[in-house]
């Protein structure tokens, strides 16, 4: 009987170890192939079942057991805020989410509690780091305690027990900076508090601080991101300006692009797998794995995982997390959830999936679909590696002139880098003399005579086209041919709408997906919102604010069908008054009004319910982060000269001069969340 149990064991470990090494390396889960509502991650963690738990930019919380997927958003569940950088979970297995709003707490079952600075003791609802204290020195803990750090975006570091918030931050302790970034508690209780600007603190818990930074340390920078410790108790510390470890004797090891294997000096995030194997998530270079075991010359110590040279869908790695079987799960900001297996073979869901087995930095010739997919991740590689991926396609293009695929690639490259010339046309031109009803001919023509950017994705709201009418018509031939392209269509869409075509637009939308694309939406809204008579789009202004909006960090798709500024030659009660007659029950909430300058401000907020637009009834009732709905930001002036006209009234006089007689105005300035 020991004899059979031995061997079933022994079969057991050799089936487990079989599956695993046979498993993929690459799986990418977005939101195209999976139900992650969002691909812009904040942050990742793993519950003691080994659920993954994610934090995204605008849909709230998921989770993920490896097989379904559950949202925790504004609309699903108790969350108060679907902007989430964070999430922990408590010894005793609830989940904590920090939020742009406060902290929620979820008992995982039905049960939400909210915190904030009206409800609680906490002293700022932007919230960033969570930490748990799992330490030996709180191991007796109760039911109802829950040994909670909070990091906050400028009023420090608050703890809360369950019952009683303790508030530590720059005016009552030695924190050098209130803007917290990281926590992190090691296994003696230890607080280390990384800051935007003030470096590394450590607290006990009681009463005993110590201060790291550029200035009295080895610290690389005083703008610490993520804090590991190794199974030595050595801290390991990311910075924007490299890796640090300080060893438990108080020495420093630090390591940066220009003396090391490091690719990028500023590091999101970092994990230490039981070998003691450095994971570490870069801002623009991808994934590193870092032996510290080997000598720190030794060129095997340093692996880049980038967008170059693997199945890495984008190279900005926000948070890692390493399940019990060594898989790595990366939390990408743009590429959604990353599954690497170190001991995998095959892709799958990573859009490059043809460049399985591809060694880019080996010296041979790359056949038509490698070509294509590494063009396809041209917008997320260096210049270097950009240089070897038009050396491949000039090498392919000199031995095969006639080949439609290579033209056209030839033709979006150059489009990729800004240029439209004559050598462009020629590439596509032969391609489409060679097929003339080739789809991707077509619209990369359409492209040529369109605009330079991907508007899908740029920031341009004043396109200049090479030619409108020439781009729109090879660009309608392509869904002529390929007529289930979302790509044709969505570029197509916003070409009419640049030209205040809304309706042309959301045709071109409606037919794909039952009308549920988000482009058809946003139009279908800007259609919605009614426009005085002489109200004006001001180009200038409105590429202005989606620079500001997309800098926080609100927007992600579509900036250019989401912010929209006009000016209005009315008051602002005329203004009220129109919106009055169409919206019900609209008011504009007055937010600031000098009376000297004869300047004030106003604000509503809109929400589209079953193809209606409904107002809110307090000013208190709008969201200060929304995640949805629209927001109508007024200014209104009355001018006593043109001597004080703000830049955007001298936009709108510039487009139409015969309104500068004028006295009243508003400025109103549509910001589309949903």
């Amino acid at each position: 009987m020991f004899r059979k149990g031995v061997l079933l064991l022994f079969v057991s470990f050799i089936v487990h170890t079989s599956a695993l090494s046979q498993s993929l390396m690459w799986e990418v889960f977005n939101s195209s192939n999976s139900d992650l509502p969002e691909n812009k991650l904040k942050s990742i963690t793993m519950d003691r079942d080994e659920n993954i738990w994610l934090g995204t930019a605008g849909d709230g919380g998921v989770m993920f057991d490896k097989k379904n997927w559950h949202v925790y958003n504004e609309s699903t569940s108790g969350i108060t805020n679907n902007h989430v950088d964070s999430i922990a979970i408590d010894l005793n297995g609830n989940i904590w989410f920090g939020t742009g709003n406060g902290v929620c707490m979820f008992d995982g079952d039905s049960t939400w509690k909210t915190f904030n600075s009206e409800n609680s003791g906490l002293p700022n609802d932007d919230i960033y780091p969570l930490a748990i204290d799992r330490s030996i020195s709180s191991n007796n803990h109760k039911q109802d305690e829950y040994n909670v750090w909070i990091g906050t975006y400028g009023d420090g570091v608050a703890r809360f027990d369950g019952k009683d918030w303790k508030i530590y931050k720059s005016t009552n302790s030695p924190l050098i900076d209130d803007l917290i970034r990281s926590i992190a508690i090691d296994r003696h209780g230890n607080k280390w508090i990384g800051t935007l600007f003030g470096g590394l603190a450590k607290f006990n818990g009681d009463a005993t601080w110590e201060i790291y930074a550029n200035f009295n340390s080895k610290l690389p920078s005083n703008s610490v991101y993520p804090i590991v410790f190794d199974k030595h108790d050595n801290v390991w510390i990311g910075t924007e300006g490299g890796l640090a470890i300080l060893k438990v004797d108080n020495t420093w090891e630090v390591y940066k692009k220009d003396d090391s294997g490091l690719p990028d000096n500023k590091i999101y995030s970092l994990a230490i797998d039981k070998d003691g194997v450095a994971w570490i998530g870069t801002v623009n270079s991808g994934l590193v794995r870092f032996d510290h075991n080997l000598a720190k010359s030794d060129t095997n110590a340093w692996t880049v995982y980038n967008t170059f040279n693997s199945g890495l869908p984008n190279n900005e790695v926000r948070g890692i997390k390493i399940d019990k079987q060594g898989i790595i799960w990366l939390a990408s900001y743009g590429g959604g959830l990353v599954r690497y297996n170190p001991n995998g073979k095959g892709w799958k869901n990573t859009l490059y999936d043809q460049l399985e087995g591809l060694d880019p930095y080996k010296a041979q010739p790359w056949n038509i679909n490698q070509l294509a997919g590494m063009i396809k991740k041209y917008d997320f590689v260096n210049e270097n590696q950009k240089k070897i991926i038009k050396g491949q396609l000039n090498t392919y293009l000199k031995f095969n002139p006639d080949n439609v695929v290579a033209l056209v690639l030839s033709t979006q490259l150059g489009i990729k880098e800004g240029a439209v010339s004559d050598e462009l046309h020629e590439y596509v031109d032969k391609a489409l003399s060679l097929d003339p009803d080739n789809a991707e001919a077509n619209f990369w023509k359409g492209r040529l005579f369109g605009v330079k950017e991907d508007v899908t994705s740029g920031e341009q709201v004043d396109f200049i086209f090479g030619n409108y009418d020439e781009s729109i018509k090879y660009i309608k031939k392509a869904i002529a041919i390929d007529k289930y392209n979302i790509k044709y269509r969505e570029t197509l869409a916003i070409y009419l709408a640049s030209k205040r075509s809304f309706e042309d637009a959301r045709i071109f939308t409606k037919f794909l997906d039952d009308g549920n694309l988000p482009i058809y939406k946003l139009l279908k809204d800007l259609q919605m919102l009614p426009l005085p008579s002489g109200a004006i789009f001001l180009p200038d202004e409105t590429n202005n604010i989606i620079q500001v909006i997309k800098d926080r960090g609100n927007l992600e798709d579509f900036p250019v069908l989401r912010i929209h500024a006009y000016a209005v030659p009315i008051s602002a009660l005329s203004l009220e008054t129109f919106f009055e007659e169409r919206l019900p029950e609209f008011d504009l909430f007055e937010i600031t009004n000098d009376k000297k300058a004869r300047i004030a401000t106003y604000k509503q907020y809109l929400k589209i319910w079953d193809k209606e637009m409904y107002t809110v009834n307090s000013v208190l009732d709008i969201p200060p982060r929304p995640n949805e709905g629209i927001t109508l930001d007024i200014s209104s002036i009355y001018r006593k000269s043109s001597n004080n006209d703000p830049p955007w009234a001298s936009e709108l006089f510039k487009i139409s001069p015969t309104l500068s007689e004028r006295k009243a105005f508003c400025k109103m300035v549509y910001v589309n969340y949903r």
